[in-house]
């Protein structure tokens, strides 16, 4: 299903035509929650790159880390995810020992993972991790979301709709056709 057909079913579930601008946001906030609460697989995707310094740039839409490893002799060295308190406590700030990488850690509201021990030589890495869909804007545009779970979507957007409307008596219809997809 495309999100022009998802919109119209939106529309129509409401019974109304006068909310044709703010449905697209019913849409995308279904599909963000659903991302929020949970690691979909259908959110994985991989990355590669080769290491500059001594952190790694996350990607665009990146919210959490499946596996990260660096690449010598083409050999693969996972990396241990760390809190940055941790590994720093490991491998302290300004330190001047340089090895293969073997810990990462990011700052909250940081867009790096931090690497150590500093790097000695420039490593090609590997990143799997789980990225947030991008947002549905055309009406010919599909997703995995689109193509697999659709149902996930409207009624979402039907949980989300209600409040505007003021119909709140709607909401436990929805939600309850919502759990029952997201549950099987």
């Amino acid at each position: 299903m495309n999100f022009g057909t998802l919109k119209s079913r939106v529309a129509s579930y409401l019974h109304r035509d006068d909310l044709t601008s703010i449905i697209p946001d019913f849409v995308n906030a279904a599909m963000h929650r659903l991302e929020r609460n949970h690691n979909w697989n259908c959110m994985k995707t991989k990355t590669t790159g080769s290491t500059t310094d001594d952190y790694i740039s996350l990607p665009t839409r990146y919210k959490d880390t499946d596996s990260l490893f660096v690449i010598a002799n083409s050999q693969y060295y996972p990396l241990t995810k760390s809190s940055y308190s941790h590994m720093i406590s490991i491998y302290p700030e300004g330190s001047s020992s340089k090895d293969r990488p073997e810990v990462f850690a990011t700052l909250i509201g940081d867009s790096k993972f931090y690497l150590r021990p500093y790097p000695d030589a420039a490593y090609s890495y590997e990143l799997i991790y789980y990225a947030y869909t991008a947002d549905l804007s055309a009406d010919t545009d599909t997703n995995w979301w689109t193509n697999n779970t659709w149902e996930l979507l409207l009624y979402g957007a039907l949980i989300e709709a209600e409040p505007y409307v003021i119909n709140d008596e709607r909401m436990l219809t929805w939600k309850a056709l919502y759990d029952n997809i997201l549950g099987d």
